[in-house]
């Protein structure tokens, strides 16, 4: 079993700097197909540790997915940001992390509205970084605006819930 284990800790390693190396090398197709290809060696490993290894490094991706959302974002390269924030959307759709970095990529290109449903959508999906949201000047322009407001009470809502 410890051998097992062993094993697998060297694969999940070596398959994570594989995935960080390709990650900006392939477009969002290839990872639409790598997901899967992960997904269905989560479902179909042979024990337990390895389905679990598996789910782990569709994890790692979706960490290395904000990650680079947010440098491309930071350097205003929204080319890049778009296409990594695609990849984070297939490989972690229900954090919300991914909306509130499509909020801010919506609202660099000038998109105010797709910004606010992005930003409801990170709240329903339990968002709970109230100051991100007055602390980020990428969102000064949405202070007093209605929707902005309700935004900021479902995600404090989701703060006092935790």
């Amino acid at each position: 079993a410890l051998a097992l284990q062993n094993t697998i800790q060297q694969n999940e390693a070596a398959q994570q700097q594989a995935l960080a190396g390709d990650f900006t090398a392939h477009d969002e197709k290839w990872w639409k197909n790598k997901i899967g290809e992960l997904t269905r060696n989560a479902k179909q490993a042979p024990s337990k540790s390895e389905s679990a290894m598996y789910h782990r490094l569709i994890n790692y991706l979706g960490l290395v997915a904000f990650m680079n959302t947010n440098y491309a974002l930071s350097n205003g390269d929204r080319p890049h940001a778009a296409t990594y924030l695609a990849i984070f959307r297939i490989a972690d759709p229900a954090n919300p992390d991914c909306d509130y970095l499509n909020a801010i990529y919506n609202i660099r290109k000038g998109d105010d509205k797709q910004a606010l449903t992005a930003l409801a959508a990170a709240a329903g999906k339990g968002y709970t970084e109230v100051a991100q949201l007055f602390d980020n000047p990428v969102f000064n322009g949405l202070h007093g605006n209605p929707e902005f407001t309700k935004v900021i009470t479902a995600v404090q809502t989701n703060y006092r819930s935790r």
